[in-house]
């Protein structure tokens, strides 16, 4: 029998899990800094894979996968800017 950490991100039938993708998150909200920041780099850019092997393999919509890698990419944005790491471009002072 096979221990649940010991099973595969992606299922037999080519679907990925979504358990990538929920740990990308997760561990998201735990960056306080640059160094914290690469293994979760890692994670979303395996999610990435994960989520176009599947639009590739015909399990989810292409539009589906767009709306979860921007959301990935949304929730890494919000946690940068939170933390102090990063600036949006429009988020200072206005220089009329």
């Amino acid at each position: 029998m096979l221990r649940a950490a010991a099973l595969p991100l992606v299922h037999a039938d080519g679907r990925p899990s979504r358990a990538q993708v929920f740990k990308a998150v997760a561990e998201l909200g735990e960056v306080k800094d640059e160094a914290a920041l690469q293994p979760v780099e890692r994670l979303i850019s395996e999610a990435y894979k994960d989520i176009d092997k599947a639009v590739s393999k015909g399990i989810i919509h292409k539009n589906t996968a767009a709306r979860r890698k921007s959301r990935l990419a949304a929730a890494k944005r919000n946690t940068l800017v939170q933390a102090g790491l990063y600036t949006p471009a429009g988020a200072g002072p206005a220089s009329a």
